[in-house]
């Protein structure tokens, strides 16, 4: 693969993955957002009845819920205690008396914009340490690793690989994700092993074929090509009107590609700005702005300057970590921001907006002064928040992996360990493909011990969008954080703003396309 492809296709999945986090919701409607704090194991609230099935195959009569026994200590997660199961014999891929074998494929290179190697730092730390707890009926888990380097032949070869040996794939992240499904519906698995095809558990998947399928079950949700929250960008645009100055125009930035699939989050984006339930610009106050994938901090210093001789005053940026990284510099270097050090009067931004991908201190190193006020927003806790159970248990199991850096796509892989074990507990003693997936289709608010704000991996809304038809659209995660780059004392760090506590609930909406 040519290197620019390569690069291409990093950057604009990891944006496709990125972009989710303007995706919340908590029930589906066309009209206004519900805005209200949520505790992280709370119910969802009042939500359109699901359509269309949510399994290819036979459907499980169980409900696995998100609240209940402890899976490992500081942990809530399943229905029962498993202390007293005893293995049985299995005759499943994966599956001997003693171990389960689970397998992991991730995108781990230096030299790409968004590194994922934490996805396995996580899921490693909850195998360790729930190895250490005793395993599942006395089965310790075997996970086995590969990096495909962005190589689509030693992808392919990783993922036939592990479908032979493995009950599952855990945690996988990989950039060529798009290879593994179909790209229509009913986005149908490319791998089989052992004649079945494979579980798909949790992790971040990049691409809609993945996201969407019926055999792929993400940790917050997946993303689709229709449906948007907008609750936490309208504290956003509220908040700097009610000091005087109103977000006039949004200027909305993508990754020129050659997928189109940045461009087309970005455009989802837009609709949510303008869109009374999110920030309210109204309909034709956003205009799209294009970087390239190999600009400098000079391209962005120019990207800036159209942008403010176009009278834009707020920005949200779809870009991976090092594109945010220079557009917020490149807004400082100008004198457009932060807006209590700028220097341009009217033409000063007022609000600077990045997806999650954004939550690592390299931002704030990197990024420098231009990095102050900037906001965000997450799906889980924020890891300052250490005195909090959830937070805790997953820091100290960081601890057992060398070298491992705490961060969003980490707790991406401890969760999906997580959403693994849970989901076996019914077939506990026996595993097998069948009982894993009938688990995953039937979870409901999935909170990943309490890290996370809560998804039902499952749930759908039908309507119909250009070429693909009419789909039922898998809904990503409805509960998030707002956070904003501040200083505080002597300390530059990401801080709680909305809400002061627990999560944000939203609401998911229609944004393209029509409704079943």
């Amino acid at each position: 693969m040519h290197l620019r492809r390569v690069v291409a296709v990093a950057a604009v999945l990891t944006l496709v993955g990125s972009a989710c986090s303007h995706h919340t919701a908590a029930k589906v409607s066309r009209n206004g957002p519900q805005t209200t704090a949520a505790s992280p194991t709370g119910s969802p609230g009042t939500s359109a009845a699901p359509s269309a099935s949510a399994a290819a195959g036979s459907k499980s009569t169980a409900t696995v819920t998100g609240s209940g026994g402890a899976i490992l200590p500081g942990l809530t997660g399943g229905r029962s205690s498993l202390a007293s199961c005893k293995a049985a014999t299995s005759h499943e891929i994966g599956v001997s008396g003693k171990q389960i074998t689970i397998g992991e494929v991730v995108t781990d290179s230096n030299s790409l914009p968004q590194q994922l190697g934490p996805v396995h730092e996580g899921l490693e730390a909850f195998v360790n340490v729930f190895n250490k707890d005793g395993g599942l009926c006395g089965r310790k888990l075997n996970l086995q690793y590969r990096n495909d380097n962005l190589n689509p032949a030693t992808h392919t070869s990783d993922m036939q690989d592990l479908a032979n040996s493995s009950l599952a794939f855990v945690g996988n992240d990989s950039l060529l994700d798009f290879t593994d499904y179909g790209r229509t519906p009913p986005f149908t698995p490319t791998v089989k092993g052992g004649g079945s095809f494979v579980p798909d558990v949790g992790g971040l998947a990049f691409a809609y074929g993945r996201a969407q399928s019926d055999w792929s079950a993400g940790v917050i949700g997946s993303v689709s090509p229709v449906l948007v929250g907008g609750g936490q960008f309208k504290p956003l645009t509220q908040e700097v009107a009610s000091q005087g100055h109103p977000c006039k125009k949004g200027a909305v930035v993508y990754l020129n590609e050659p997928t189109g699939a940045s461009k087309d989050q970005a455009a989802l984006g837009a609709a949510s700005i303008e869109a009374s339930w999110g920030g309210n610009l109204g309909k034709g106050n956003t205009k799209m702005y294009e970087a390239e994938l190999t600009d400098q901090d000079v391209n962005y210093q120019g990207l800036v300057t159209r942008m403010v001789n176009d009278g834009m005053n707020c920005v949200w940026a779809y870009t991976d970590l090092q594109g945010s990284i220079r557009l917020v510099k490149a807004m400082h270097t100008g004198g457009y921001w932060p807006p209590q050090d700028c220097t341009r009067g009217t033409k000063c931004f007022r609000v600077a907006w990045v997806p999650f991908t954004v939550y690592d201190p390299k931002f704030i190193k990197d990024g420098g002064a231009g990095a102050l006020g900037v906001s965000t927003f997450i799906p889980h806790i924020p890891l300052s928040e250490s005195s909090t159970g959830p937070v805790k248990t997953y820091l100290d199991a960081l601890k057992t992996v060398s070298g491992a850096r705490p961060g969003t796509f980490s707790i991406f892989g401890f969760t999906s360990g997580l959403m693994f074990v849970q989901a076996l507990e019914g077939c506990a003693s026996a595993p097998t493909r069948k009982c894993l997936m009938d688990a995953l289709r039937s979870m409901k608010n999935f909170t990943g011990g309490g890290l996370l704000g809560g998804t039902t991996p499952f749930q759908r809304t039908k309507a119909s969008f250009g070429n693909y038809g009419d789909v039922a659209w898998k809904w990503i995660f409805y509960r998030s954080i707002g956070l904003r780059v501040e200083k505080r004392g002597s300390t530059v760090d990401f801080y709680r703003t909305n809400p002061a506590s627990g999560f944000l609930s939203d609401t998911l909406h229609v944004a393209r396309g029509t409704p079943g």
